[in-house]
């Protein structure tokens, strides 16, 4: 009998021994998994910071490309009417030029008279398409004056 007993004192201390066992084990997964999910946690806020900053640097970056554009776009429009602005000269030159010639009212400035007009219509395009260009300047210069304001808005 006591044998028997002294087997299940055994075997309950070893029971014993395995549910301490098991309880530590059960301690440290518990730890482990909290710290786990406090790193987690950490990790997901530092990865929304790093994603905002990104943001913020994108959109800093598309402002910043899109004022380069507009620049680029106003001096290419000042270089163009700039040229244009020669050819409108040289047309009217040569519009003068043969406006004075006394041929022309001649039979034999036919050529001549030929030569004004396809000049004068050369004239007439190129101070329209002047005008249309110095329209559009104005339209990119009030659309970058409102694009500003609003970005001082947002600003403050």
């Amino acid at each position: 009998v006591e044998e028997v007993v002294m087997r299940r004192v055994a075997a309950a201390a070893l029971r014993a021994d395995d549910l301490e066992r098991r309880l530590k084990n059960a301690r440290f997964v518990s730890e482990a998994s909290e710290r786990l999910a406090a790193e987690a946690v950490v990790g997901r806020d530092a990865a929304e910071r790093e994603a905002a900053d990104a943001n913020r640097d994108a959109r800093r970056l598309a402002r910043h490309v899109g004022a380069l554009r507009e620049k680029q776009t106003r001096e290419e429009l000042r270089r163009v009417e700039r040229r244009r602005v020669e050819l409108i000269n040289a047309a009217e030159t040569v519009a003068r030029d043969l406006e004075g010639d006394p041929e022309l009212a001649l039979p034999i400035g036919a050529t001549k008279r030929k030569k004004l007009a396809q000049t004068r219509a050369k004239l007439q395009e190129l101070l329209r398409d002047r005008n249309t260009a110095a329209k559009m300047a104005d339209r990119l210069d009030k659309q970058a004056r409102l694009d500003d304001a609003l970005r001082t808005a947002a600003a403050t």
